[in-house]
């Protein structure tokens, strides 16, 4: 992929949050939220809040096709690294957003919770995109590391189907989703078997046409390859 490029696409999604952060900052806190409460235990809760949302919208990303073919943009670089974070298609960062926002807005948490939530999940999406082997023991279960997202970056589908997780792991312990393999490490080789264009104008129209796509860079019958129950990407 042509980054400078791709910038373009990180540049916008950057400022479109922003821009939706800044507005929602000026919120005060709803009936329901406990405004009353040390920060820490707000901040915790939008956490566990959005991370519903996240949780389900990055799911449905990879087990439902028609998602799958605007997050496999993510998916497709073949290493991790911080520049990652910013690699989506904008149809993906909407459908996240439209999953947890909402949860948010309806329990009444203030403006800067929201600040606060939105830059821990921005400074947990770098480190967990960051090419590193740092040990976080017990931690691994409490939040997304970066070995935990790597396997999720897997490309058998029986540990890249795992750990949804954006921030914290509760949900994916809670709905079975949760993978950690301590006999090895995770996997060196990662990314999709699925063509994906080099370009950030191809990668952009791609998922409209996924099925001509393929079927052009000779991937089948342009039949999208990402089941649940498989193997491997292939």
């Amino acid at each position: 992929m042509h980054w400078r490029r791709s910038g373009v696409d990180e540049s916008g999604v950057a400022l479109t949050n922003f821009g939706i952060v800044q507005q929602l900052g000026a919120r005060d806190g709803g009936a329901w939220w406990p405004e009353g409460a040390p920060v820490f235990v707000q901040v915790g809760l939008g956490l566990v809040l959005v991370e519903f949302g996240l949780y389900w919208a990055h799911r449905l990303g990879h087990e439902w096709l028609p998602l799958w073919r605007f997050h496999a943009v993510h998916h497709s670089s073949m290493k991790l690294w911080f520049f990652n974070t910013g690699r989506f298609h904008f149809v993906d960062t909407l459908k996240s957003m439209v999953f947890a926002m909402p949860l948010l807005m309806v329990a009444g948490a203030p403006g800067d919770i929201i600040i606060w939530v939105s830059a821990i999940t921005a400074f947990i999406g770098i480190l967990t995109h960051c090419n590193v082997r740092m040990r976080f023991g017990w931690l691994n279960y409490v939040f997304n590391t970066p070995g935990l997202h790597r396997w999720h970056h897997s490309m058998d589908l029986r540990e890249g189907n795992k750990n949804y997780g954006e921030n914290l792991v509760l949900w994916d312990l809670m709905f079975g989703t949760y993978f950690d393999d301590m006999r090895r490490r995770p996997p060196a080789k990662i990314g999709i078997r699925e063509a994906m264009p080099a370009t950030f104008w191809g990668q952009l129209v791609a998922p409209f046409v996924w099925r001509r796509f393929q079927a052009e860079q000779g991937n089948g019958r342009g039949e999208e390859t990402k089941k649940a129950d498989g193997k491997s990407r292939a």
